[in-house]
């Protein structure tokens, strides 16, 4: 069994589809039925700043390794994968654009480029997984929408059906030619487990693993409620947003509880009706746990997703967040008296662009933040990224990058607050932290910065770091918490 590998490319490039600051991301592979060539994902040249998100569809030749590429002009294709019969590639991918977010469509061409196709057109965010069914006559695939992720298949007229629906968030893995598919899902109660489906029926899904029944045994969780709620900017923008908020176990209406408000990095992504450990931890320490989706999320469309564009933070995402806190004060699940707010990367950011608007949280935790954009635009592995979400280059135009670093507003705050990066970050590397530390120290505003050893872009890459990272947000919002501290000094007062 086995034998000698070949290497089939070379060069000053790498195999893999381009992305968010990355040279390639882990190739996607399909060998033609023929197995006489292999389709892949990237960029066949060297990197150049004007090409950062440039991928495209290419042929490899396993004969001779000649090298044929499919997809034309400056967009970003990826995910190739073979008609059964060979004559045709799926792919996904979008065209050159102007915009921070554009919605990857599913794509077919036939397998020397031509004919290209769109099938898709109108989806709250792009496909992944794609997978030709055995027919030759669908193509199945997943999105993330609305906070779940679900399968659907499409056929070659672009007709789309669903296979799975719900608040779940399934990954799709293969399709056995009898139409049973390898999946995972989780739910809001459930961490991910093995299941399988039948991709012919509709949510028909059949989980295979239960391996969290251990770790979960014994356990009363919290309880995890589904909320939308309309949010206007002071921009006169509005929009609705959904968010989900964890009650404590043995939740009791007739109490206030302490609120964490917990804010996605990104900041074009998604938060999901999957099982979360961290919100349900929070929760089982008293927390009420709020976490939506402010617009620049995805999975609720372009607009949606590019609401924030030349403006980030500022005045739409924020609105969107503090109308979520609004929302759960209301409902009457927490103690207006008793916020709190974190984030990691984009969440670190929104959460520093919160407290120099308002003073309403108690203590704040901005994990990986960006605070100065001008200052990260040289030190970053995203600054193609970070150039294209801004009008012009700092040296022709410095206003918005100023307006929007959040160093900028740094001398409104009042909310103590804890700074953590890893001592590696190429993302949001910790001299942002650090600036943002010394100011506050100047200010006198109580702070504290951790620098997390050994860590890339988070905090909580291995399990030490992972419990590290809530115990240290736990001990920050004890020390700042009125109702623990009140206890805390009546206990010394007796002693």
């Amino acid at each position: 069994m086995g034998g000698t590998p070949r290497q089939l490319t070379s060069g000053d490039w790498n195999v893999g589809r381009r992305g968010l600051g990355s040279i390639a991301s882990a190739p996607a592979l399909s060998w033609s039925p023929d197995g006489k060539v292999i389709a892949f994902d990237g960029l066949t040249r060297a990197q150049t700043p004007e090409a950062w998100s440039e991928s495209h569809i290419n042929l490899v030749s396993v004969a001779d390794g000649t090298i044929t590429q499919l997809t034309s002009g400056q967009g970003n294709y990826g995910q190739p994968d073979f008609s059964p019969d060979g004559k045709q590639i799926a792919y996904t991918g979008y065209p050159e654009h102007n915009t921070s977010y554009p919605v990857p469509d599913l794509f077919v061409m036939t397998n020397d480029g031509s004919n290209i196709k769109a099938l898709t057109n109108d989806l709250d965010d792009g496909p992944s997984s794609i997978e030709w069914l055995d027919s030759g006559r669908e193509i199945v695939f997943t999105v993330s929408a609305r906070g779940s992720r679900n399968i659907h298949a499409v056929d070659l007229r672009g007709r789309i059906r669903d296979i799975t629906s719900g608040a779940q968030v399934v990954t799709l893995f293969n399709v056995a030619k009898n139409g049973r598919a390898a999946v995972s899902i989780s739910t809001s109660d459930k961490p991910s487990e093995i299941a399988v489906t039948n991709i012919k029926g509709k949510n028909d899904i059949s989980r295979l693993t239960d391996v969290n029944s251990d770790v979960l045994y014994g356990k009363t969780l919290g309880e995890v409620k589904e909320i939308w709620y309309d949010a206007t900017a002071e921009t006169g923008e509005s929009a609705r947003v959904q968010g989900w908020v964890v009650l404590p176990p043995n939740y009791d209406s007739n109490k206030k509880y302490p609120l964490l408000l917990q804010i996605h990095g990104g900041p074009h992504a998604m938060y999901n009706s999957g099982f979360n450990f961290t919100f349900q931890e929070f929760a089982a320490r008293g927390y009420v746990v709020l976490y939506t989706n402010p617009r620049g999320s995805t999975g609720y469309g372009s607009d949606f997703a590019n609401a924030i564009r030349h403006r980030y933070p500022g005045p739409v995402d924020y609105a969107d967040l503090m109308a979520g806190v609004d929302k759960v004060i209301a409902d009457g699940y927490a103690d207006s008296d008793r916020m709190f707010v974190a984030g990691c990367s984009g969440g670190g950011i929104l959460t520093t662009w919160i407290i120099g608007q308002t003073d309403r949280f108690k203590a704040a935790a901005a994990l990986c933040p960006v605070t100065n954009w001008i200052g990260m635009s040289g030190t970053t592995d995203v600054v193609g990224w970070l150039y294209n979400f801004f009008p012009a280059p700092y040296w022709e135009d410095p206003k918005p990058w100023l307006d929007h670093s959040t160093l900028m507003h740094v001398g409104k705050v009042k909310t103590p607050t804890l700074l953590m990066t890893g001592d590696k970050d190429l993302r949001t590397p910790i001299g942002e932290a650090e600036s943002y530390f010394a100011a506050l120290k100047i200010l006198g505003i109580p702070t504290r910065l951790i620098p997390m050893r050994n860590e890339y872009h988070g905090t909580g890459s291995i399990p030490s770091n992972y419990m590290r990272t809530n115990l240290m947000l736990r001990k920050w919002f004890d020390e700042f918490d009125p109702v623990k501290v009140a206890a805390t000094t009546e206990v010394k007062a007796k002693h």
